[in-house]
């Protein structure tokens, strides 16, 4: 499920290639999952694993629609985005996406209310890179 290992060889990478393009077409319907489920820790990470995979602009939609979903399953609980790194993991994505994708400046200000908002619960939930991420988009 969401091209992943068996679970004898976890290692928390799907077996994708970096980048591959075959994952826009299939994220709209795991998107959907996730968003249908998104009080699944177990879907979260599965989806982080492949997202993670491809730091591209193009993945930001439903990057930004699964972490809302998120926040408004879990709100502000240091547990799901800091014990579990959730938070973390999506503000990694964030951060390498708008380093490595200059199309990321065009595409950020449609979704930068629904992140911001993510952002923010982030934060009140502990975790200290959304902050980062946060003054990123205010200086784009």
């Amino acid at each position: 499920m969401f091209y992943q290992p068996p679970r004898f060889s976890v290692q928390g990478r799907p077996s994708i290639p970096d980048n591959w393009s075959g994952l826009d077409a299939n994220l709209p319907t795991l998107t959907a999952l996730v968003t249908g489920a998104p009080s699944s820790g177990y879907l979260a990470l599965l989806f982080m694993n492949l997202v993670e995979s491809s730091p591209r602009v193009a993945l930001m939609p439903f990057v930004v629609q699964a972490a809302t979903a998120w926040c408004s399953a879990y709100r502000v609980d240091s547990n799901f985005w800091s014990e579990k790194e959730i938070g973390g993991r999506v503000c990694a994505w964030f951060d390498r996406t708008i380093s490595a994708d200059p199309a990321s400046a065009g595409v950020l200000p449609r979704f930068t209310t629904d992140l911001l908002e993510c952002l923010d619960i982030l934060v009140r939930s502990g975790v200290a890179s959304a902050r980062e991420i946060e003054e990123r988009i205010a200086n784009m």
